[in-house]
This record gives C-alpha cells, sequence and structure tokens, in this order.
C-alpha cells in the first residue's frame, strides 16, 4: 500500500508539473530538457485519470469507489482509442486543440496535442487493467498481467528510445515522438496498478521467491541505468562533446556505475546466503532433532550429530557418502520404511513413521518424516530426514488414553451398579451402641469379584475422578439417611478444592433438608492443612446445613492444629497408626492422650480408628476416648441388602 501511493505520487506530480508546464509556457516542466518531446496535455490529463481510478480501487474499495474507478479509466480508454482513430485515419475529430492551443503551434509534426501512438497504446491497456482491478473471473488475472506487461514493453521502449537515443542513433527505428515524461508517468502508474492487488501473479510470484529482494534491487539499478545515461549525456553536451561521442561517453560511464552496484550488490547476498548457511548449519547441527540430508545418488551430503546418535556413529563425516542403506541394513522394519520413504519423495511426496531405538541405555520411540528436496528443475535431488523424539508424548498420550479409559470404567461401573458402598459401625465407647456408620466405596468387577479401594482409589486420585466418586457417595448417603441411619462420608482434598463439586454436593443436601443432619462428612487432617482458608469455608458450610465435620487421619500432624482452630468441626477421628501399637509404645499413648485432651478443651467429640482387640479398646476408655471403629467393632459391609445379594448372586454365577 505504501509503495503503490508512492508511485501513483510520482506519476501525479510529473502529469501536473507537465500541465503546470503547458499553463505557464516553461518547456522543463513539460519535457524536463528543452530538446526533448514535451507531455502532451491530453497525456496529462488521462494519466492523472488513470491515477485516480487506481487511487479509488486501492485498499478494502466501497462498491461505489470500485464503479467510480472503472468509469474514470473506461474514459481514459475511450480517449486513448479515440487518438488511436486519430492517428491511424489522419482525420481530426476536434481534440487537438482543446488545450493550450497556443503553445501546441510549436510542436513538430502534424499530431499537435493529440497523444502519440506509442503513448495511447499504453493509456489503452492500462485502462483495461484498471478496470479489471477488482473483477474476479477466472479469466481475468491472466488478462490483467498480459496488459501490464504489454504495456511495460510499450513503456521500455520509449524509455531506451529517448533516453539512450541508442535506436534512433543506429537508425534501427525511427523516433516514436513520445515523450520521457509521459514514459516515466506511466511507468509509475503500471507500478501501482501492480501494487494495487499483490496477490495475483507476477506480485504473488516475486513475493514468493527468496531473493525477492535482490531482484527489485536489480531492477532499481536498471531503472537507473537510463537516468544516469542521460545526466552524463546533458554533462557531456554542455562541455561541448560531439553528440554521439557524448552518448557513448555517458554509456560507458552509466554502464560502469550500475555494473559496480550490481556487482555489490551481488556480492553481498553472496555474503550474506554464505552467513545464512553457516548459522543454519549451526542451528541444525546443535538441533535436538536427528536431521540428515542424503543425494539420490551420493548418498549423505548433510547430518547433525543427533543423526549420528540413532545410527550408533560418532562423527558425522562417517556418514557423508554413504547411503541410508547402509546404515540400518541389519533392520529390516527399518530399511523397508527407507525404501518406501525414498519411493514416495521421487514422485514429491512425503512420508511419516515411528521406529524404536536404543540409543545407549535408553529406548527411544522417535518420529521421522522425509520428504523430497527439488533442484532447479524441479526434480528430487536429494531426500531430508527429520527425526523426532516422541518417547515421552507417547508416554503422555498413553497416560492421557489410561485416563480416558479409567474414567470410562468409572462411569461403566456407576452405571452398571458396580460401585457399592460398604459400612463400618461406629459406637459409643462406654455403651457399646452403634451412633454412626462410616461409608466406605468398593467396586465390583466385570466378572463379579470385589475389588478393594486400594486398587482403584490411587488411580482414581491420579485421573482427577475423585470428585465424580465423591458425589455418588453422597447421593448413598442421603438414601440411607432417609432410611433413618446416621452416616459419615469421607471427602477427598480434589473434591475440597473444587468449587463446581463442592456446589454440586451442597445443592443436593439442601434439597434433601432434614435429613442432611443425618450425613457428616470427614475430610483428612492432610487435606485441611493443604488450604485451611478453603477447608474453613467448607466447613462452615457444613456447619450452616447441620452437617457434622469430623477431621480424619488425626495425630500425624496435630501441632498445626492452632492453623484449624477456625474450622466448625465436631469430631476428631484418632489415627490407627497411633492405636495399633498403644499397649506397647509409651510414645502413642502420650499422643492418644494428648488428642483427647486437645479434643476436650475445644469440646469435640473422639473416635479411635482401628480397634482390633479387647485390650486396646479397654485403655482407649481409660484414656476418655468417646468413640471406637475398628475391626473389633465390626468389619465394613455392604450397606444395603442389595449389595449384599448383588455380590452373592455373582460368586454363585
Amino acid at each position: 500500500m505504501r509503495w503503490e501511493r508512492v508511485a501513483l505520487a510520482v506519476a501525479m506530480a510529473l502529469a501536473a508539473a507537465a500541465w503546470v508546464g503547458w499553463a505557464t509556457g516553461w518547456p522543463l516542466l513539460t519535457g524536463i530538457l528543452g530538446n526533448w518531446p514535451p507531455m502532451r496535455p491530453w497525456t496529462a490529463l488521462l494519466t492523472v485519470a488513470l491515477g485516480a481510478a487506481i487511487l479509488l480501487q486501492s485498499g478494502n474499495p466501497s462498491a461505489v469507489r470500485v464503479w467510480a474507478g472503472r468509469t474514470l479509466a473506461l474514459l481514459a480508454g475511450v480517449f486513448a482509442v479515440l487518438f488511436l482513430i486519430e492517428s491511424a485515419t489522419s482525420i481530426s475529430l476536434g481534440l487537438d486543440n482543446v488545450w493550450f492551443s497556443e503553445g501546441l503551434r510549436n510542436l513538430s509534426g502534424q499530431e499537435l496535442g493529440r497523444i502519440p501512438r506509442i503513448g495511447a497504446v499504453p493509456v489503452l491497456l492500462l485502462s483495461l487493467a484498471v478496470v479489471l482491478t477488482r473483477l474476479e473471473y477466472r479469466w481475468v488475472p491472466p488478462v490483467w498481467a498480459g496488459s501490464l506487461a504489454a504495456a511495460s514493453a510499450l513503456v521500455a521502449y520509449s524509455i531506451g528510445d529517448y533516453l539512450f537515443g541508442a535506436l534512433s542513433h543506429l537508425e534501427f527505428l525511427p523516433s516514436a515522438g513520445n515523450s520521457i515524461a509521459a514514459a516515466l508517468v506511466m511507468a509509475s502508474l503500471i507500478l501501482a496498478e501492480v501494487l494495487s492487488r499483490p496477490d495475483r501473479e507476477p506480485v504473488v510470484w516475486l513475493l514468493a521467491r527468496p531473493d525477492r529482494i535482490l531482484l527489485v534491487q536489480l531492477a532499481g539499478i536498471l531503472f537507473i541505468l537510463p537516468v544516469l545515461t542521460t545526466a552524463g549525456h546533458s554533462i557531456t553536451s554542455i562541455r561541448g562533446m560531439a553528440e554521439e561521442k557524448a552518448w557513448v561517453v555517458a554509456l560507458l560511464v552509466s554502464t560502469s556505475i550500475c555494473g559496480a552496484a550490481i556487482f555489490y550488490v551481488i556480492d553481498r547476498e553472496r555474503r550474506d546466503r554464505h552467513a545464512a548457511d553457516a548459522q543454519f548449519r549451526s542451528i541444525i547441527t546443535n538441533a535436538p532433532n536427528a536431521i540428515a540430508v542424503h543425494n539420490v545418488k551420493h548418498g549423505y551430503e548433510f547430518v547433525n550429530p543427533a543423526y549420528c546418535g540413532l545410527v550408533g556413529r560418532a562423527d558425522p563425516r562417517e556418514l557423508v557418502g554413504r547411503t541410508p542403506e547402509d546404515m540400518v541394513s541389519s533392520d529390516p522394519e527399518l530399511m523397508g520404511h527407507i525404501r518406501d520413504a525414498e519411493s514416495a519423495a521421487a514422485n514429491g511426496q512425503s512420508s511419516k513413521f515411528e521406529q524404536e531405538f536404543t540409543v545407549g541405555d535408553q529406548h527411544l520411540t522417535v518420529e521421522i518424516q522425509m520428504f523430497p528436496v527439488g533442484d532447479e528443475l524441479g526434480a528430487t535431488a536429494s531426500v531430508a530426514t527429520i527425526g523426532t523424539d516422541v518417547t515421552e508424548r507417547k508416554k503422555v498420550q498413553r497416560q492421557l488414553q489410561a485416563r480416558l479409559d479409567f474414567e470410562g470404567y468409572i462411569s461403566r461401573a456407576i452405571n452398571d451398579g458396580r460401585l457399592l458402598v460398604f459400612a463400618q459401625p461406629i459406637v459409643d465407647a462406654a455403651t457399646g451402641q452403634v451412633v454412626e456408620e462410616e461409608l466406605l466405596v468398593r467396586m465390583a468387577g466385570p466378572d463379579g469379584e470385589l475389588i478393594s479401594p486400594d486398587r482403584f482409589l490411587p488411580e482414581a486420585i491420579r485421573f482427577g475422578m475423585m470428585p465424580t466418586i465423591d458425589r455418588f457417595m453422597v447421593t448413598q448417603a442421603i438414601e440411607l439417611a432417609r432410611a433413618g441411619r446416621n452416616v459419615a462420608v469421607n471427602l477427598s482434598a480434589n473434591s475440597i478444592n473444587n468449587p463446581a463439586t463442592l456446589a454440586e454436593i451442597v445443592d443436593e443436601l439442601r434439597h434433601a433438608g432434614v435429613l442432611a443432619g443425618r450425613v457428616s462428612f470427614e475430610i483428612t487432617e492432610s487435606a485441611a492443612l493443604a488450604s485451611a482458608e478453603t477447608a474453613e469455608q467448607f466447613s462452615n458450610v457444613m456447619s450452616s446445613l447441620g452437617c457434622p465435620l469430623a477431621l480424619d487421619d488425626f495425630g500425624t500432624g496435630f501441632g498445626a492444629f492452632t492453623e484449624l482452630r477456625g474450622m466448625a468441626l465436631h469430631k476428631l477421628k484418632i489415627d490407627q497408626s497411633f492405636v495399633r501399637d498403644l499397649l506397647r509404645s509409651e510414645r502413642d499413648e502420650s499422643v492418644v492422650k494428648m488428642i483427647v485432651g486437645i479434643a476436650r478443651e475445644f469440646r469435640l467429640v473422639t473416635t479411635a480408628e482401628g480397634v482390633e482387640d479387647d485390650e486396646t479398646r479397654a485403655r482407649l476408655v481409660e484414656l476418655g476416648v468417646d468413640q471406637l471403629q475398628g475391626y473389633l467393632i465390626g468389619k465394613p459391609a455392604p450397606a444395603q441388602p442389595a449389595i449384599s445379594e448383588l455380590l452373592v448372586n455373582v460368586a454363585d454365577a
């Protein structure tokens, strides 16, 4: 867009200068030099119209702007046709003397104010291209490009004719009568029109080339060549040199300067490419991917150290000149993959496959991609190979698939009724009466076998499925509460820290109404300490619903109890690790005493877990523990008769 506007500005400025030159009688503005043919008024007017037409259709024009631009271009084309008719028939249509008739009388020849043929044809061709700028039919791009190419050729002829003076001096062609100023204006307009549609050929071709900057620089130097020639001719003519000698000297000087500039540009491009190649090789050499390029006739041309490691070589120079078949002949499977990939590359296709490698004591999975590298004629000269270590990616994919499989496994277990609820009684230490039941999750396998929680809960925690299981347990707890039972449900840290899960649990408890008071919750001390603020908020919500809250496995970190004193707790459950060796460990007994003391200080109930013999039970009662739980009291059993019947039926089957 920027260069398009610059080209239009140059064209408009030259055309306006010519118009001012005719209006003021200053020939320098109409022809640049006094002895050069001037730009005719009609040329200036029509080129301004074409410039405006291009400008109207640039960018993202509205429909009004597009049609306004087409109209101006059509008018310019119509006038160009009229002037061509005048030139072909020698019949004047009265257009010659419309503008600046007094100044035009000094022109030689009979054409007077009309545009010469060498100038009218490019105007007509450019008008056609401008009309086609925003049309999107299949035939438009080639016609558009052809019109601009033909117009460019005629403009180049005019510039060569009047700047070099070569054609007329060599008597190869007579002088065409066009103005150099008009030719420069047309060249600028053609450039602006080309830039107005960078999505069409040949602009797309130029922009897609890696050497596009070099091509533009060389074109710029060649464009400057006639300007330098003209300047040199003017200087030598002023110093009194003969016309023909002046042109020869000017050509020698200008071609020498432009030749030096071309040599400099090409040499700089060569140095830049050499530096880029060195940088590219450095990047490839140090890349973690295994990269190699082998010529279809001459073997490996380039390999990096990572590739050497895959094929068991220490130095890349060991592979240069050898073929892939030489390196992997001992692996028939890999050999087959490489031959298939080479056949595909010969047809211009890329290939991708995975291969296992052993590098040292590591087993790697490598994704290998092979693709053709063409020569100047487009034929496949080499085949590039890129090997990417996907071992970790495959591991992650396997983990993801395992998670998806496990999610489906849990979902099917819930839907099929194989996720089971067991209950273990909790009794009053003084009376032995059952005061509550802790609900525990179990699973029946597809074949009916009972799966213990230590076989699936770790995976559920690993794959983030505990919120799903916890929601299921809360639903079952409410159903048991409807039967008049007091139950306790364990909530995982994942659920406590999951706002969506907590919201669903709270909503279900609210719908349960007064039954929520029969459902208590247990959270582990470690889960509460992991996020004390969240645990405190959770305890307050449970308290508002009438649900008692117990701190499970208490004692493993009770030194941090002060951090949890803000929780609305009902019970402390003494971890079974302190109960199991209570009679043999004074330290464990001291811990139990301290927990009971803390509970009494805060008016909390205590429950000892893992009670398995009468002696331990008696000692816990002596220490003041309120409730007891363990295999001595009762083993976990199906919470509902239907579960027992299910397990019996499966066992019988």
